[in-house]
């Protein structure tokens, strides 16, 4: 059994769970990511602690549907956005504390944007910033030197969390002057290695 990347983690387990009471025998590969584990969980989180919830990214994202559907169960008025554009005055009225995250794949610069219009109109409406982020995300530079904690070891890659919006993938051949051919030689889940950036980001958001 295995799941999509943006799948949350307890819907997996209950499938898992569900097939094993019925005397399956399940081989279960996790293939959530985890950096998309651990944002839905802190959204879920601040969600449950603010006044009301703002989203942000693509409308037909996977990712970002998951994030607003997980903040709008907890009963806190949520609103998904594609951009600052789209932010209005009204959903800040009344709120004494607002949060603020994002999918995986949104660029930093819509979320800075997005960010400042907040507060902007958080300020003009209430008198004073009181918006809260479900987390901090630096983006990664190409050539900067990282440390990141292995979360998965495959026969063909690496996946590495380096605390930005999604993981990073150490391709196969960049272990090859270790002299093996299994990655599982070289590293295991739960191992910090310090990494280069090579390219930020790809089209799929890793």
């Amino acid at each position: 059994m295995v799941a999509q990347t943006t799948q949350p983690i307890a819907n997996y387990q209950e499938v898992v769970e569900a097939l094993q009471k019925q005397g399956i025998e399940v081989d279960a590969r996790n293939t959530i990511c985890h950096a998309t584990g651990e944002r839905q969980k802190a959204a879920l989180e601040l969600a449950q602690n603010v006044d009301i919830m703002v989203v942000v990214g693509g409308k037909n994202s996977a990712n970002t549907k998951k994030l607003a559907k997980i903040c709008s169960e907890t009963g806190t008025p949520t609103f998904h956005v594609e951009s600052a554009e789209e932010l209005q005055d009204e959903w800040f009225r009344g709120a004494d504390t607002v949060g603020l995250t994002a999918g995986a794949s949104t660029p930093d610069v819509i979320i800075e944007e997005v960010k400042r219009r907040m507060k902007e109109l958080d300020e003009m409406t209430n008198g004073e910033e009181s918006m809260s982020e479900a987390m901090e995300v630096k983006a990664p530079q190409t050539g900067e030197l990282v440390k990141g904690i292995v979360v998965q070891v495959s026969m063909d890659e690496v996946m590495v969390d380096v605390g930005a919006k999604s993981e990073g993938v150490i391709p196969r051949k960049e272990l090859a002057c270790y002299g093996v051919d299994n990655p599982q030689e070289v590293v295991k889940v739960g191992d910090e290695i310090e990494c280069v950036v090579i390219k930020a980001e790809d089209k799929e958001g890793i």
